[in-house]
């Protein structure tokens, strides 16, 4: 049993509507009991216990864990390469294609294990993970993900997911094709057994062809038939790109809200997609109608096609989380990060203003855990949540410094360190570091793969 109480943080954030100052929160057996002002009768009780650790919280900000929406881990030790900037989205993906065929499985895990760490060294708790090109290692590769995502401790939704089809101009590299039958039969295997795989009650799944324009209509379709019989998630990249909807009414003639809608999308959940920068009016009403949610991953999407209009789509019902994308795109997995970007780049739109810090929290807490289909509670604190909570200090902090409102600090200053972060009432990071990985280590790790990488040529 975990008994952990949190005595008189400056402050604790229920969900984004609810904030209790100078509070005192406890947690046992995995989940909330009870949040309660520092002074209650019930923090005397508690901290009379043998079996509870209490932390002095004074000063700390605690949020819910946030939740990162999408992600390829496997990218990790392919940043910041020169060749892959400016790039259109069909010649990066055969850039990477080429790049990743020549990382070994134990490099993936690697990279999972890199990527799940500097997500949770931002106060992340859940994510996705889409690896790329698996192809004929897909069994393999996807255990060794799981594993690795243990280690970390996050949340952890896997996603199998292929290109079985090349553009028209075909600048896909052959080396990203699947083969259509090994592609539905690795979704099969996938959505029976990954959540087998773990062994810590975290593990999902997720399958779904890459890209609306690199499968057919009739895979996406057995994607969504398998996905309802085994109770997986789908998942997929949709309008990252201007050309999509014009390729998609050519090939199919249906429009992206209604090829979701024909494929039988509404059978599967959680059902979210990746990106929507091109997403108008009517395709984000369409989106609503579906009840699909929307990964939004700002700062990879700004640096090639542009800006998602998060704010029309909140207006308009549709449930939104943030993810920082690739390594390869972004450069980064800071969620902290990634919402600061999320709130800023809505400003730039035409007639648009920056989303309010209650709307960026929301969409990376409660819009993600609600997208991934994460269990009931989760991105909230309220009493009977899932202990997944990730705390700020606020004090001694020269990025926080001189701050009025301390979320809103957060979102829009550097990001902190966490202090502390707890998934499923484990904690996994304590002062700012790690309380099983040695981040030296895992860096050498990294830097080794991308020395070898070099010196074969391969960069």
């Amino acid at each position: 049993m975990t008994e952990l109480l949190l005595a008189g943080a400056h402050l604790v954030v229920l969900d984004p509507e609810t904030l209790l100052w100078n509070a005192d929160l406890f947690i046992e057996d995995k989940h909330v009991r009870w949040v309660e002002p520092h002074t209650s009768a019930q923090r005397e009780e508690i901290v009379r216990r043998d079996t509870c650790e209490v932390i002095d919280a004074s000063g700390w900000v605690v949020l819910p864990g946030l939740v990162n929406t999408h992600l390829h881990s496997h990218q990790f030790p392919l940043r910041s390469i020169a060749s892959l900037q400016h790039r259109p989205l069909p010649v990066w993906l055969s850039y990477m294609a080429s790049l990743t065929s020549k990382l070994s499985i134990e490099d993936c895990a690697a990279g999972v294990r890199a990527a799940l760490l500097e997500l949770a060294l931002s106060g992340c708790t859940a994510t996705v993970d889409m690896p790329w090109l698996v192809k004929e290692r897909d069994r393999e590769l996807l255990t060794a993900s799981v594993a690795a995502a243990q280690e970390v401790g996050l949340r952890y939704v896997l996603v199998r997911s292929g290109i079985t089809s090349n553009t028209a101009g075909g600048e896909i590299d052959p080396l990203a094709l699947e083969n259509s039958r090994d592609f539905i039969a690795g979704c099969e295997w996938a959505a029976r057994h990954i959540p087998t795989l773990g062994t810590n009650g975290r593990t999902g799944v997720a399958i779904g062809p890459s890209n609306l324009f690199t499968s057919t209509f009739g895979e996406f379709q057995e994607c969504v038939d398998i996905a309802a019989a085994t109770g997986a998630g789908f998942h997929t990249h949709f309008l990252e790109s201007k050309f999509e909807e014009t390729a998609l009414w050519k090939r199919d003639g249906l429009s992206p809200h209604g090829f979701l809608a024909k494929i039988g999308i509404t059978q599967v959940s959680p059902r979210w997609v990746a990106h929507a920068v091109f997403a108008n009016q009517r395709v984000i009403a369409g989106l609503a109608d579906l009840q699909v949610a929307v990964a939004s991953c700002p700062t990879s999407n700004a640096r090639g096609e542009g800006i998602a209009p998060v704010r029309q789509m909140l207006q308009q019902g549709l449930t939104v989380g943030v993810g920082v994308d690739g390594p390869s795109g972004n450069d980064a997995c800071n969620l902290l990060s990634e919402l600061k970007m999320l709130r800023t780049l809505q400003g730039a739109l035409p007639h648009q203003s920056y989303l309010t810090w209650q709307e960026t929290l929301h969409v990376g807490t409660q819009g993600g855990a609600q997208a991934m289909g994460l269990p009931h509670g989760c991105g909230t604190l309220h009493p009977g949540a899932p202990a997944d909570l990730a705390a700020f200090n606020l004090c001694g902090n020269i990025t926080l410094a001189g701050v009025h409102h301390p979320v809103l600090g957060l979102l829009s200053c550097t990001p902190p360190r966490p202090v502390l972060v707890m998934v499923d009432g484990e904690v996994i990071v304590r002062s700012g570091q790690h309380v099983r990985l040695d981040e030296r280590d895992i860096s050498a790790q990294i830097m080794s793969i991308v020395g070898r990488l070099r010196c074969s040529g391969g960069l």
